[in-house]
């Protein structure tokens, strides 16, 4: 699949057009609605303990639920925890709309093809014509969801900023602080300031914690490019926490062998079937790795 780029957020399609944070909810309430995905009903976080399982659960679904517990609470652990919800908030949505966009340029390559069959004089059926209406479709549906989303992930990402500010001028020795402050500065590309926040937990910390190894994963990617050390980073963070589901999500986007995508994908299913890109790329993945299948099987009944 391999659409985890190292850009820090989802860009909007150049078409020039603008939207609203109200606006960009609303498509996405109303894309979600169309794939048969119901909204989830407001459910108060009851304890610090709950709000802890959301964020290490990657639950998407109930980031609201928990912006709103740690709402009007002080102290560094409220601070820095809101911190990274709306971090992580901007991550999820900036993540799916790299998802969009490599969806939209399947189907932009699709309306190509038919295109270019429809122009040659070559029969153009029936079913032609529908395939043609259908990518052409997707084509637009996926470029405004890729903008929706873009800017939600910019508007999370400045609400978990200015939080984080805040942790960093109340709190500006304390641990917690230094975590959320290396997030902030790894989604802002503010490298200087990120090297010093991770140099201050210190080598045998960090390959003993789950949460700062899926930020070296995230910084290979965004800063250097590097796929091969991000799967391996977020191999061992997922062997310190096996619930770390949002280091399991980047592992399906991030390979680049159909097979390895679709066992990935069954894992982070297994771990939490209502994940964004479960939804989303799974039935994506799963199609391409059905025809591969046949595709195997055809040439082994074929092979001398």
């Amino acid at each position: 699949m391999m659409v985890v780029g190292c850009s820090g957020e989802a860009r909007s399609p150049a078409t020039g057009a603008t939207m609203t944070a109200g606006e960009a909810r609303d498509v996405i309430a109303e894309l979600q609605a169309q794939r048969g995905v119901k909204a989830r009903a407001p459910q108060a976080v009851k304890s610090a303990e709950e709000l802890l399982d959301i964020v290490t659960r990657d639950d998407v679904d109930r980031f609201e639920d928990a912006a709103r517990y740690l709402e009007g609470k002080g102290g560094v652990d409220a601070i820095t925890m809101g911190a990274t919800v709306e971090l992580l908030w901007s991550d999820a949505f900036g993540t799916v709309g790299l998802v969009a966009r490599e969806l939209g340029r399947r189907a932009e390559v699709e309306v190509s093809r038919l295109q270019t069959k429809q122009d040659s004089g070559r029969e153009f059926t029936s079913e032609d014509k529908r395939r043609l209406q259908d990518a052409t479709r997707r084509v637009e549906i996926d470029a405004k969801a890729e903008m929706a989303l873009g800017v939600l992930s910019r508007e999370h990402l400045s609400s978990g900023s200015e939080i984080a500010r805040e942790a960093i001028r109340q709190f500006p020795s304390d641990a917690r602080t230094y975590r959320v402050a290396a997030f902030y500065y790894l989604l802002t590309g503010t490298w200087p300031r990120y090297d010093e926040a991770m140099a201050s937990f210190g080598v045998d910390v960090e390959q003993e914690d789950a949460g700062l190894l899926f930020l070296r994963a995230l910084e290979a990617l965004r800063r250097r490019s590097a796929r091969d050390e991000a799967l391996t980073l977020l191999k061992q963070a997922l062997g310190k926490n096996p619930r770390l589901v949002r280091a399991q999500a980047k592992l399906v986007l991030l390979q680049e062998d159909i097979a390895a995508s679709y066992a990935e994908l069954t894992r982070l299913e297994a771990m939490a079937p209502t994940h964004p890109i479960v939804r989303i790329t799974g039935p994506l993945i799963k199609s391409d790795y059905e025809l591969s299948q046949s595709f195997e099987r055809a040439r082994s009944s074929t092979a001398p």
